[in-house]
């Protein structure tokens, strides 16, 4: 065997124990909130299961609970916020893929190809930062829906050690929604300890 292929092999390797790793906590957090939702009586709380619909169903659960604070309708501007980001993405991608193109052209053709080439790059350092902003803002949102529910599930001791641990650790939120999926809401400290 050459070097090169037990380097690729064992790439492969890793790149397989993390998407069986990823798909284990994918699988426990969709079990979690899938329950959870449901026990609100949220329609279609099978939309957990689905990458960015999970967001909506998180929110949605959140809406549902006792407000620590005051936003409402957090699973639709989970939604909105998906949508708008996964647009820029998109647009980014498009842009990445023209700007080399433009270089070629530039060398060859038009000073207007020079002068594309730049608001692109301009745009898409402008997308690249709405995008992380973007991010930044569901981030934010996410922690804040996940203190909700470990709210009205926890105690007080736990509920703040299941937030650090989650922010630290995110695949934590996976496990953390799929152990207290069988408990009543608004427990206050029977059971866990």
């Amino acid at each position: 065997m050459m070097v090169e292929d037990v380097f690729l092999s064992s790439i492969l390797v890793v790149f397989f124990i993390f998407f069986v790793f990823c798909l284990f906590f994918w699988i426990l957090k969709a079990i979690g909130l899938s329950k959870i939702a449901t026990d609100y009586g949220i329609q279609n709380a099978w939309l957990a299961w689905i990458p960015l619909a999970d967001l909506y169903i998180l929110g949605k659960v959140s809406d549902k609970i006792k407000k620590i604070w005051k936003i409402k309708n957090l699973g639709n501007l989970f939604l909105i916020l998906s949508v708008v980001q996964l647009f820029f993405i998109i647009i980014s991608i498009f842009i990445g893929i023209l700007l080399p193109a433009l270089e070629l052209y530039n060398r060859e053709i038009f000073e207007i190809f020079a002068i594309a080439s730049v608001i692109f790059s301009i745009v898409k350092i402008i997308f690249e930062i709405i995008i992380n902003l973007i991010v930044t803002v569901v981030l934010i949102l996410k922690i804040l829906a996940i203190y909700q529910i470990y709210n009205e599930y926890l105690n007080d001791d736990k509920k703040v050690l299941f937030l650090v641990l989650s922010i630290i650790f995110p695949f934590m939120q996976s496990v953390f929604l799929f152990i207290i999926k069988d408990l009543k809401p608004s427990y206050r400290g029977e059971g866990i300890t």
